[in-house]
């Protein structure tokens, strides 16, 4: 969901991750990722296209610490309990006050829990289903909370048609103010032809600070072995 993007996304960033997987054939495959970072502000983090210019230590935000202070613990499942395709995320971030920041700023501090399972509904039908919970406390440093839940379901038929749909709903809790609560919505169809063509056709309706947008969208793409 596009609300990730701007809420829970950690990317731009600088540092050093390392992951162990263990594995059980009773228990299923579980990974468990531990990583340290700070916001980028190389000549890198400046954009090639639209000139957004350089990220520097002095504008301040969570994590623009250029230091390692933030970090994250994710541990991530696959055929949980031998039930193939079962699988689930859980995730904790933690991002430092940035140097720049004011006084009082807030570290901010990221949980998440997502479960999903992909199975067969018929011979020819096949079902990938997920729902995710993350919650935010003390977003970007302030004192607001802000929570997200998703769910979504796609089903693709004869390895070819796919259908698929998703619910994001986000509650921003805002400090001393009234609360926000925005929606996003999402459903797309496609068609995946042999020769390696697929094509898909998507429909969004939004609700972002009461505003309320549509889009429509086409999506074509290509794909071969080599």
């Amino acid at each position: 969901p596009i609300f990730a993007e701007d809420g829970y996304e950690t990317t731009e960033k600088i540092g050093a991750a390392a992951y162990y997987t263990f594995e059980t054939e009773n228990t299923g495959a579980h990974t468990l990722t531990g990583s340290t970072y700070f916001s980028d502000t190389t000549f890198l983090s400046d954009s090639t296209i639209t000139k957004r210019g350089e990220l520097r230590e002095s504008d301040g935000g969570v994590g623009n610490t250029e230091d390692f202070s933030s970090y994250s613990l994710t541990l991530d499942g696959e055929n949980v309990a031998g039930l193939e395709g079962l699988g689930y995320h859980l995730g904790y971030r933690h991002q430092g006050a940035g140097d720049a920041d004011p006084a009082g700023t807030n570290n901010e501090n990221a949980y998440a829990v997502a479960a999903f399972h992909s199975f067969d509904v018929t011979e020819s039908t096949q079902a990938f289903v997920l729902g995710e919970y993350v919650h935010i406390a003390d977003s970007e440093g302030s004192d607001d909370n802000v929570n997200y839940l998703t769910t979504s379901l796609q089903l693709t038929f004869d390895e070819h048609w796919n259908i698929a749909g998703s619910y994001t709903n986000r509650d921003h809790d805002v400090a001393g103010g009234n609360d926000i609560d925005d929606y996003m919505a999402q459903l797309s169809a496609g068609y995946a032809f042999d020769n390696g063509i697929g094509i898909d056709v998507g429909w969004k309706i939004a609700n972002e600070d009461g505003i309320d947008t549509e889009t429509l969208g086409l999506l074509l793409t290509y794909g071969y072995e080599f």
